[in-house]
């Protein structure tokens, strides 16, 4: 107010103002109504929160009639399997009655895989889907694996014929927050319990990053980064107190941890279970490529785990109107070491496994020496069919006769070689042209001595070598 007060005191002989001293206007504003300080100085959203919040009663829930998720990036550099460094995100399910934590899933970016991964990891602990689920609006949640057939802020309408989501599949209804209100989401006040007792342990000192650069601690270092197990462990440690020996004093809790009001309220009867296909789907993420030209093999790249390949006997040894096609490969994202599910079509091909990669120096040579037998015992029937096929493709060749003498040729020098040319024939007529008048030789004159002054001007030096110094 005091630098207000000072240009004003400026412009007070030009605009004919006379100003108050400070404690006067102070005095004068103390008068104002409160929200008017806050609005005019903080702003519309300020003027919100000044307002009294709702609270919500969790007494009128039921068990697994609410449940929500969100996901969030670690403030933790880690070390990933194929050697990436980065941050791991976080996606967590809970139950809103309880307040229990379903599922967590870290991965290294946000994808609709990993929230049907954690999701399918809620339905299977539980055994049973919520009625409503209060889920981010980000693009990952929106996608329509997750949520198709329902209206999304992204898509407005449900058209006929496309893609079932999950969450609809099981008869669980969205309810979007909106963009920008994390205060419409319970499940944000629980990230910071997280980034207390796991980003910020003190055993994760030097990969700790701070939740922006400001905040950014001095000795942190991405060097410094940990084995993306260890913070899984951590991570899964803090969930575990908080789901049994946090307690809560928070609407319906009454001073109980997650655990104790979940078994309370317990009822097996409430909920219908789960369809276990249901679960199979959330568990896998899937992709739709083509088989290799070459070898028959599946590569596709898993975040986190680099480029994997998968084979299979069965399959390679199919029509190459079949491989030719683009199949579904069904992965698990959390151990790519398992077998991978092949579909074409809704038609299930088989599982390929895993083709692991062998050390570049194998000590002794087993891995190498087995992988050469698998190979040519492989090979073997196929060479063998491939040598019937040829024997039965041989065509019976009649012999040619018996040739007892060869015709003599002709001496060279027997050989006559004749031949005539006529001569060409001149039917042009050369063309007749007038000779030149007196006129013509007048203007061609002319013509020559206008390109001599060009000359003389343009290129003065060709001048004197071609005229001198005329």
């Amino acid at each position: 107010m005091t630098v207000v007060l000072e240009e004003a005191r400026a412009l007070a002989p030009a605009k004919g103002w006379d100003i108050p001293s400070s404690d006067a206007v102070r005095a004068r504003l103390a008068k104002e109504p409160k929200w008017l300080s806050i609005a005019g100085r903080k702003g519309p959203k300020a003027l919100e929160r000044s307002q009294p919040p709702a609270k919500r009663d969790y007494n009128s829930l039921g068990l697994h009639a609410y449940w929500e998720s969100d996901g969030r990036k670690a403030d933790v550099f880690c070390i990933w399997p194929d050697g990436s460094i980065a941050r791991p995100f976080i996606i967590i399910w809970r139950e809103v009655r309880s307040r229990l934590v379903l599922a967590a899933k870290g991965y290294l970016n946000p994808s609709a895989a990993g929230v049907l991964a954690a999701f399918g990891q809620a339905l299977e602990r539980t055994g049973v889907a919520p009625d409503y689920a209060k889920i981010d609006n980000g693009r990952e949640y929106a996608a329509k694996a997750v949520t198709g057939g329902q209206a999304t802020r992204y898509r407005f309408k449900v058209m006929p014929g496309e893609p079932i989501g999950i969450m609809t599949l099981v008869g669980t209804k969205a309810d979007w927050s909106p963009p920008g209100r994390g205060q419409d989401k319970p499940i944000e006040s629980f990230w910071s319990f997280v980034a207390n007792r796991c980003d910020k342990a003190s055993e994760f000192e030097g990969a700790y990053c701070g939740r922006n650069p400001v905040v950014k601690p001095e000795d942190f270092d991405r060097r410094k980064a940990i084995p993306i197990a260890a913070y899984a462990e951590k991570l899964a440690a803090v969930l575990e107190f908080f789901n049994n020996q946090h307690r809560h004093r928070g609407s319906g809790m009454d001073g109980r941890t997650p655990m104790e009001v979940y078994k309370d309220l317990w009822d097996p009867e409430a909920h219908k279970p789960v369809d276990p296909a249901h679960l199979r789907l959330c568990k896998l993420g899937v992709v739709s490529i083509k088989p290799s030209l070459t070898d028959n093999t599946y590569s596709l790249t898993i975040p986190g785990y680099g480029v994997c390949r998968y084979w299979s006997k069965e399959i390679a040894g199919l029509t190459l109107e079949v491989l030719s096609r683009k199949h579904s490969v069904y992965y698990d994202l959390e151990n790519p070491s398992s077998p991978v599910s092949i579909y074409d079509g809704q038609n299930w091909l088989g599982d390929a496994a895993l083709f692991d990669k062998s050390p570049f120096r194998d000590e002794g040579g087993e891995r190498a020496g087995a992988h050469v037998k698998a190979k040519n015992a492989a090979m073997k029937p196929q060479k063998a069919a491939l040598k019937v096929v040829k024997a039965g493709a041989q065509l019976e060749i009649p012999e040619l006769p018996a040739v007892t003498k060869l015709t003599e040729l002709p001496s060279i020098h027997a050989v006559t070689i004749e031949g005539k040319r006529q001569p060409i024939q001149e039917t042009r007529s050369v063309p007749q042209y007038p000779a030149a008048t007196a006129k013509d030789e007048e203007h061609l004159e002319q013509l020559r001595q206008k390109r001599k002054a060009d000359m003389r001007i343009m290129e003065p030096r060709k001048y004197a070598i071609l005229f001198g110094d005329e």
